[in-house]
């Protein structure tokens, strides 16, 4: 693919990650539960026992509060703030998967693979909302490929 191709791709996908988020609104219980518990962490100075409505909550992986809690630190409590790091690792899970497929098929493979992912319905929602979704999603495919990655290296090795 050339350079302007990806450039367009690249472009596209910062905007459809990250542009409006600012808009949507935390209404969803699931997103004002994570949002809350990020803002009473912060507020509270307690980084290492989340809260909310006073009560400890231990729902999910603190590293997602504190995720939240640090694009409240730097944007401030808005929307936009909340949306960030997931928009950050959806980005990530999206560069992940085009450089796996780059490393074991070829350039067009990737991009097209990279098209498909940006344009899934499901991997746009889990990028703009206030859950776990998308760092499950950067971390669990980086898993996988390193899995898939070195079983291709290794039976190379053993034919060779």
């Amino acid at each position: 693919m050339s350079r302007k191709s990806w450039t367009v791709f690249w472009l596209a996908a910062l905007l459809l990650l990250f542009v409006f988020n600012g808009s949507l609104l935390i209404t969803d219980s699931v997103e004002s539960n994570y949002a809350l518990t990020a803002k009473e962490m912060m507020v509270s100075g307690d980084w290492l026992s989340p809260q909310i409505y006073g009560q400890y909550w231990f729902d999910k992986p603190v590293f997602f509060y504190w995720l939240t809690a640090l694009g409240f630190k730097i944007f401030g409590f808005t929307e936009f703030a909340a949306r960030f790091f997931p928009s950050c690792f959806g980005l990530a899970g999206l560069g992940l998967l085009i450089w796996g497929a780059k490393k074991l098929f070829d350039d067009k493979t990737a991009f097209y693979s990279g098209l498909v992912l940006l344009t899934s319905v499901e991997f746009f929602l889990i990028s703009k909302s206030v859950i776990t979704d998308a760092i499950l999603f950067f971390f669990f495919s980086a898993v996988l490929l390193s899995f898939i990655w070195a079983t291709v290296r290794r039976r190379k090795s053993i034919i060779t």
